[in-house]
């Protein structure tokens, strides 16, 4: 969408952005698979998979409109109703529970799980020595 917008406020932060973190990751497609799993379940990885996939979007706009921040908040949305379907799940203090989706949802629910009082996050980093 953002490459897309024009007569843009802002275009320059985006691409300067999104260039700067492609350039970044372009050594993934070499790791094996536990060293992808690694790097993508970093704390600073998982922050910068929250900035591409939802908050730079707030820097793609048009004069007056918000058509990035709305772009972002339907992403914030969908990370919000998966929570919300955990949420909905029966546990008990001895269960656990094992989410398996794609980093950038995993840096959301992450987020989400530190403050809930419901939950104890394990770090995945644990599991993957």
């Amino acid at each position: 969408m953002a490459n897309e917008l024009e007569n843009q406020v802002d275009s320059v932060t985006y691409k300067s952005y999104m260039g700067k973190i492609m350039q970044e990751f372009t050594h993934i497609d070499k790791l094996s698979i536990l060293e992808k799993l690694k790097v993508f379940n970093q704390k600073e990885t998982l922050q910068k998979f929250i900035n591409v996939n939802a908050d730079i979007l707030t820097y793609s706009s048009t004069k007056g409109n918000f058509e990035g921040a709305d772009e972002a908040s339907k992403f914030y949305r969908r990370n919000l109703r998966i929570f919300s379907n955990l949420n909905q799940i029966p546990v008990t203090g001895q269960d656990r529970i094992l989410l398996i989706t794609g980093a950038t949802h995993a840096a959301f629910l992450g987020e989400l799980l530190q403050r809930s009082p419901k939950y104890k996050l394990v770090e995945v980093a644990e599991y993957l020595q």
